[in-house]
């Protein structure tokens, strides 16, 4: 719900920033201090921001909360780009400018993020999936994220998630 009750002020900031050419951090800093100042103390908002440089040869990655933020490869095992910020809202700015990760990219690979819910769906015996076998079980799917839906449905055995489930993938 604190979700979606932001959703539009974000909206208007994140577009409002844009069209004034303003950088990745200024638009983190400006989000982080309104939800600072908006939100009650207790609600938070977890965040992926990515910055893809002009010729597609690098990002900028800043990770608050999430747990699944990964670059897939051909032929080479996942690269996890954990988390380092603080969610938006649980301090007066954004992150410090050395929160986000800088990841080389090539031709061929990509950039793949994922909410709790993924790595949370527990199979029949209880087990989590977990952070890292998401990203592998991500990767067998070749980073497609409706074969990466139906692989989960296939892992914890049926197709009612008790969490929200969100995927985005980036193809470099």
């Amino acid at each position: 719900p604190a979700a979606a009750a932001c959703a539009p002020l974000l909206g208007h900031l994140f577009y409002t920033a844009c069209a004034e050419g303003h950088s990745a951090r200024a638009l983190l800093d400006t989000l982080g201090s309104v939800l600072f100042r908006r939100l009650p103390a207790q609600i938070f908002l977890v965040f992926a921001l990515v910055e893809i440089a002009a010729g597609r040869r690098h990002a900028t990655v800043w990770n608050g909360g999430l747990p699944g933020c990964v670059v897939l490869r051909p032929q080479a095992p996942p690269v996890h780009l954990g988390s380092r910020s603080l969610p938006l809202g649980l301090q007066a700015a954004g992150p410090a400018a050395d929160e986000g990760v800088f990841v080389e990219l090539a031709a061929g690979d990509r950039l793949c993020l994922f909410s709790d819910g993924v790595s949370e769906i527990a199979n029949a015996a209880g087990e989590a999936l977990g952070e890292e076998a998401a990203a592998r079980m991500l990767q067998q799917c070749g980073g497609d994220p409706a074969a990466f839906v139906a692989a989960l449905v296939g892992y914890q055995g049926h197709d009612r998630f008790r969490d929200d489930l969100t995927i985005a993938a980036l193809e470099i």
